[in-house]
């Protein structure tokens, strides 16, 4: 059975949930929106498009009713309805629940959907206990475990730095144990946030950091952590923190709160990569040393990025999401790695990104990608890696011409025109679930690599068929399809999905 692209609805429990469509629906049927098939139709009376009701009121009070079609003025009151035999057609839409999928799920009829969600559907807790219960209590279900990684109580240890999860009973009997003092499961979330409070580690993608707040001693830095943090500062100084850093420290966390202004030639020489989150005094140009090699601007960071705060000799730059935008003066022509991380909310305009840069990583942003956003320069290896869920359409022009393409968890499938011919490596990750349409790849010539590790989205016959650049590597995550390949008119090399090929992210 084949399943279309994923389709967001809206309800009230969760903002991101996904039916599928079980077959194809001819594109008039879809949103000039979103791009799905129109929920709660409405047609603007000017140029007769159709749109979902909610998409069209949001675009026109964004546009201040301005049509984004026509460009005519409109309003919400002049919205007309669609025949209702469309109206009746896109309700009884076939669609399988995504969150209780399982193999013989049964198919719905679209305007049931709401009321499978609320009677019918079952999730299973995110959390490690597993348990399936019924979606409508999701929000509501207390999982019986909690992550104290690194969580330290005074001097006291609730458990190793294994990072193990452990039942909220046992660490209400270790608190009894060390305060002799009645606690109830109820206030076990209270008793974890006070402990936080001083806690001596941070864990960074599971990277143990060692964390200071306020006016610590800065004697008591272990020597052997190349990772430190500092929340805080108290009356220290940026220079007297520094001062205090072994050298064998590589790695330096300013955290939410950091309260010292940091001026040049403060920040050791030895830090190679450094994290900035939503510190309290912005960052002056040359604040930052060119001998640091990776820069991490966080959620929150709320300040300009005035030419010079990332300095000429920086490599790489990661920015979250942060308040003010990048602009082109903000990077240095050093830069040969720059990544968009997930929630990174401003557009990034043509002109931006120098053609340098020789990676490129795209998260789920919130404004899409349009052409000339990634530059071009035709004598560059160039790596473009679009992931994270990124949720906008890869309409034509948006990839330009990279030599690799790495694809994760995109939200919209890929249409024939996306991917320009200059491709050599073209890889998808494991968790793309987008069917591959083989005219997708006709194009591609000059392919060199194919990872498709779920042979579940791509029709092999078709692919078969498709006169591809001779010695093709095809890394496929099944020994089935050397069968399968028997009759390829390429002469292919077929090797197992290499789990490396998206480490660089």
């Amino acid at each position: 059975m084949f399943y279309s692209e994923s389709t967001k609805i809206n309800n009230s429990v969760d903002d991101s949930i996904y039916y599928r469509y079980i077959d194809s629906i001819d594109e008039d049927y879809n949103c000039l929106i979103c791009f799905h098939p129109c929920e709660n139709p409405v047609i603007e009376p000017n140029c007769q498009q159709m749109y979902c009701r909610e998409c069209l009121i949001k675009s026109l009070e964004k546009s201040k009713n301005v049509c984004p079609f026509c460009n005519t003025e409109t309003s919400v009151s002049s919205l007309m309805l669609p025949p209702k035999f469309i109206t009746n057609f896109l309700n009884e839409l076939k669609v399988v629940c995504t969150i209780c999928y399982k193999e013989n799920s049964s198919v719905l009829n679209r305007k049931d959907f709401q009321n499978h969600l609320q009677n019918d559907c079952r999730a299973k807790c995110k959390g490690p206990c597993g348990q399936e219960i019924p979606y409508k209590d999701l929000n509501s279900h207390i999982c019986p475990f909690v992550d104290l990684s690194y969580l330290t109580i005074g001097n006291n240890k609730v458990l190793s730095k294994s990072g193990k999860w452990l039942n909220t009973t046992q660490i209400i009997n270790y608190l009894k144990q060390i305060s002799n003092q009645e606690f109830k499961e109820t206030k076990i979330n209270e008793i974890i946030l006070k402990a936080s409070e001083t806690m001596n580690y941070y864990n960074y993608k599971d990277k143990e950091v060692y964390l200071f707040r306020g006016n610590y001693d800065l004697d008591e830095i272990p020597s052997n952590y190349s990772s430190i943090g500092f929340v805080g500062g108290g009356n220290r100084s940026m220079f007297y923190l520094a001062s205090h850093l072994d050298p064998y420290t590589k790695e330096l966390f300013l955290l939410d709160d950091f309260d010292q202004r940091v001026y040049p030639e403060e920040i050791p020489k030895h830090i190679e990569t450094l994290h900035i989150y939503n510190v309290k005094y912005q960052l002056e140009p040359s604040c930052i040393p060119s001998t640091v090699k990776s820069v991490h601007f966080h959620d929150g960071y709320k300040f300009p990025f005035d030419q010079g705060v990332i300095p000429e000799g920086i490599e790489e730059v990661h920015i979250h999401n942060v308040i003010h935008p990048i602009t082109k003066s903000s990077l240095p022509s050093t830069i040969k790695k720059i990544s968009f991380n997930n929630g990174y909310s401003h557009a990034i305009r043509p002109g931006t990104l120098s053609k340098n840069i020789e990676s490129i990583h795209i998260g789920d942003i919130k404004e899409p990608l349009i052409p000339e956003s990634i530059p071009f320069k035709s004598k560059t290896q160039r790596k473009l890696y679009i992931h994270g869920g990124y949720k906008h359409s890869l309409r034509p022009g948006v990839i330009p011409k990279v030599d690799s393409l790495f694809i994760c968890d995109i939200k919209k499938p890929i249409s024939n025109d996306s991917l320009p011919n200059s491709i050599q490596h073209l890889y998808f990750s494991e968790d793309f679930s987008h069917f591959i349409h083989s005219n997708i790849l006709t194009h591609l010539k000059n392919m060199k690599s194919l990872v498709i590790p779920n042979l579940d989205y791509i029709n092999v016959t078709d692919l078969s068929n498709l006169e591809l650049n001779e010695n093709l590597v095809l890394y496929f995550n099944s020994n089935s399809l050397k069968q399968q390949t028997t009759n390829f008119k390429t002469s292919i090399i077929l090797k197992p999905t290499l789990k490396n090929h998206f480490s660089s992210q």
